[in-house]
C-alpha cells in the first residue's frame, strides 16, 4: 500500500513531504525539476522520497460541496451536458 504523509510545524517555511507513490514521486521530481531553489530533497532512494516544499505550496483538503437540486433543475443540467457533449463530438 503506498504512503504519502505531508508534515509541518506552524510558523515554519518548510514542510516535509514523504511517499513511496510512484505517481505522487514523479510528481515531486517534475518540482524539483521546475523549482530547484523550493525543493530540497532530503532523502530518496529507489522506492520513496522526502523533500521539503514552502508551506504556502499546502493547501488544507476540503469537502466537495453537496448541491440539493430538484428534479427539473437535475433534468435541465442533464440537457445542459448532452447538448455540450453533442457540440464536442461534432467538432
Amino acid at each position: 500500500m503506498a504512503e504519502v504523509t505531508v508534515e509541518f510545524i506552524k510558523g515554519d517555511k518548510y514542510l516535509t513531504w514523504y511517499s513511496d507513490d510512484f505517481a505522487t514521486i514523479r510528481h515531486m521530481k517534475k518540482l524539483q525539476a521546475e523549482k530547484p531553489a523550493d525543493v530540497v530533497v532530503v532523502n530518496e532512494d529507489e522506492d520513496s522520497m522526502l523533500i521539503h516544499v514552502p508551506v504556502s505550496w499546502f493547501r488544507e483538503p476540503k469537502p466537495k460541496a453537496k448541491r440539493e437540486m430538484t428534479e427539473e433543475q437535475r433534468f435541465a443540467a442533464a440537457e445542459r451536458m448532452r447538448k455540450l457533449a453533442t457540440k464536442n463530438i461534432d467538432k
